[in-house]
């Protein structure tokens, strides 16, 4: 009975509709785009200046490999655009460690604790390409980054590393410079807090002081800016607990017995309970080694304490109040780098989107620390402060459109034999955010489409790689025939004649908001 219904409810719907008839034609897709104010998209000629999480260094050093995989190489192949890297022949400048941790050496076979005038510092490779496009360094502070050169950097290894990156009597920024660079990616600030690392979290000794670096860093940007049309400044973390290398006394309390057992090392009464970072790269190593060497000898266990000593000390441990001081200088800076974007109109990003993932921070186990290639996970190398490859691709993956806000609709609804629906999207983003990038659409748009809408896929990649400081609209006219009467009644009083658009627009406005 059901099924002589739909049929007589399908044949009034066939009568109703008729009328001339010829062949269909195939949907044609076209795309008007305007875009309204801010930069073009294309990264042009990219040039990177920052710190070492731009230059690649991963395991406590820099090797080819590593600087393949560093963010801003990364993004430039997205974006399919030429970047030359000072590549660096193995093993490196100085050798990344080597997995396991336990092993104690680097991967040139140095010990890990190497001095810094002895480690050895591999040439260029070969083919290296100029003018160079990643000039970032490791360890530059801002101020370095300006005015310091190869001859003038006072140190017994970075001396050499600086005169296999730059030219002869010139700086990071001026180097960066040659290359004649149309979009730059400005990373700093994260060495002037690091050296809280060793315990110490006092101004003017550990941290660079917040008013004279603003007053630096708006130098760099500035010089950059009147010089250089497009670009993204890179912020920093929220919380200096966020670095892996940083794990809470209370973590060591709760694996004390894989320490003892494994390791021959006694975790104290006072490290239950305690707020306080180990800074862990610094602390766990060398005690594990010699906890080790004492159960050789058959001694008894080495002590391991929480405890924080003097505001002074090079004790490698930061309390509850010492923490709170590196973060407020954080945000200071952060909110000043934020400022700068703002007021140059470049793209922002912050380091907060690779080291504010949950993932970073596994529960702490001091047998995974040691024994095997991902002791601080997946995403972050052996150093605990450097991301791995994977790492570095979440800061290079389409992550600058956070704050993207994706809407999408239909402008216009007439679907006849001789249909012709208009829809439109458009994405905004608040200041600073995104500069435009080419990726890889296909993943945003997800759903069981008809065939020929595998075309507006395109859409998501127009949006991605159009878009603008002002937000940019993307406007497509989808025209064809529906030549059987049935199927055309059934779209308009049965399925709805854009369901499948909507089903379309829907999946990239999620895909863009994410």
């Amino acid at each position: 009975m059901k099924r002589v219904l739909v049929l007589t409810a399908l044949s009034v719907l066939a009568t109703a509709c008729i009328d001339d008839v010829s062949p269909p034609t195939a949907p044609l897709v076209s795309a008007s785009v305007d875009q309204e104010t801010g930069a073009t998209g294309s990264l042009g000629r990219y040039v990177a200046v920052g710190t070492s999480i731009s230059m690649g260094w991963a395991s406590d050093g820099v090797v080819g490999a590593s600087q393949y995989q560093s963010w801003p190489a990364q993004l430039a192949r997205m974006a399919g655009v030429p970047f030359n890297v000072p590549f660096l022949k193995t093993p490196g400048c100085r050798a990344p460690m080597a997995a396991p941790l336990a092993s104690g050496v680097r991967i040139s076979g140095e010990p890990v604790a190497i001095a810094p005038g002895a480690v050895g510092c591999s040439a260029l490779a070969r083919d290296a390409k100029l003018p160079l496009q990643n000039l970032a360094m490791s360890s530059a502070t801002t101020y370095e980054a300006l005015y310091v050169t190869p001859e003038t950097r006072n140190d017994p290894f970075y001396t050499r590393l600086y005169s296999r990156i730059y030219p002869p009597n010139t700086t990071q920024l001026q180097a960066a410079f040659l290359a004649g660079p149309t979009f730059m990616s400005i990373e700093f600030g994260a060495n002037e807090v690091l050296g809280s690392r060793d315990g110490r979290a006092i101004v003017g000794v550990t941290l660079f002081p917040v008013n004279l670096w603003q007053q630096v860093y708006a130098g760099m940007v500035g010089t950059v800016r009147a010089n250089v049309p497009q670009g993204v400044v890179v912020g920093l973390i929220r919380d200096v607990s966020s670095f892996p290398a940083f794990r809470a006394g209370r973590e060591m309390w709760a694996d004390r017995e894989a320490f003892l057992r494994k390791f021959n090392v006694q975790v104290l009464q006072n490290c239950r309970d305690n707020p306080n970072l180990i800074s862990v790269p610094f602390l766990v190593p060398a005690t594990v080694a010699a906890g080790v060497a004492a159960a050789k000898q058959g001694l008894p266990p080495v002590p391991m304490s929480c405890a924080a000593g003097p505001a002074t000390a090079v004790d490698y441990v930061l309390d509850p109040t010492e923490v709170a001081i590196v973060n407020t200088q954080l945000a200071q800076m952060n909110a000043f780098i934020r400022a700068m974007a703002e007021q140059t109109g470049y793209a922002k990003f912050d380091l907060e989107v690779l080291y504010g993932m949950p993932a970073l921070k596994p529960r702490f186990s001091v047998v995974t620390l040691m024994m095997t290639g991902t002791p601080y996970s997946a995403y972050m190398s052996l150093d605990g402060f450097h991301p791995s490859a994977l790492g570095q691709n979440v800061l290079a993956a389409p992550r600058w459109r956070r704050s993207t806000a994706a809407t999408v609709s239909p402008s216009r609804r007439r679907f006849s034999r001789r249909s012709r629906v208009t829809w439109s999207a458009s994405a905004d983003r608040s200041p600073g955010t995104s500069p435009a990038r080419h990726f890889d659409g296909a993943p945003v748009l997800r759903g069981p489409f008809f065939p020929h809408m595998r075309t507006l896929a395109y859409l998501a990649v127009l949006l991605a790689v159009l878009q603008s400081a002002g937000g940019t609209r993307v406007t497509i006219t989808e025209e064809g025939e529906i030549y059987n009467p049935v199927f055309r009644c059934l779209m308009k009083y049965v399925i709805g004649e854009t369901r499948s658009i909507e089903a379309v627009l829907d999946a990239i406005g999620k895909g863009l908001s994410r």
